[in-house]
């Protein structure tokens, strides 16, 4: 028994470093009555929810898409850094400051937590291994 908790225990251990970030629409927190608001207002409300520093993903009206590093915001330019890799793994980033219209902006959408699929992969295999183990038969034969 001592061995099947630690196996459990070892499952939630990894589960909770198996934290899945995904790139996030924002709510456009505005009320019914604002729904006659501009596209580029809609925008800034929603860029208000953005924190500093965080990774956001834009599509341009070109249909050029940026992954870029969020820094701040005025009436008309969103102010960001872009990230470039060298390699594969990620290995001597670069930063530049990069400037996008905010008139040219399509959609935006930040990278951010996603709770359910953080819970719900280790919790389905934790159900999973615990159906398993109370289907295995572990009696070894007649003890004597």
């Amino acid at each position: 028994m001592k061995t099947f908790l630690k196996i459990v225990f070892g499952l939630m251990i990894i589960g909770y470093f198996q934290a899945c970030k995904t790139y996030q629409p924002l709510e456009n927190k505005t009320i019914q009555t604002q729904e006659t608001l501009s596209q580029q207002k809609k925008l800034e409300l929603q860029l208000d929810q953005v924190n500093e520093h965080e990774k956001i993903k834009v599509l341009l009206q070109n249909g050029k898409e940026y992954e870029l590093e969020y820094l701040s915001h005025s009436r008309d330019i969103v102010y960001t850094n872009r990230i470039q890799t060298a390699s594969e793994k990620k290995e001597n980033t670069t930063k530049t400051p990069f400037e996008v219209p905010l008139d040219q902006l399509v959609t935006l959408k930040v990278l951010r937590t996603n709770y359910l699929i953080s819970i719900g992969i280790p919790a389905a295999l934790l159900i999973g291994f615990i159906v398993y183990m109370s289907t295995v038969d572990l009696s070894i034969g007649p003890v004597l």
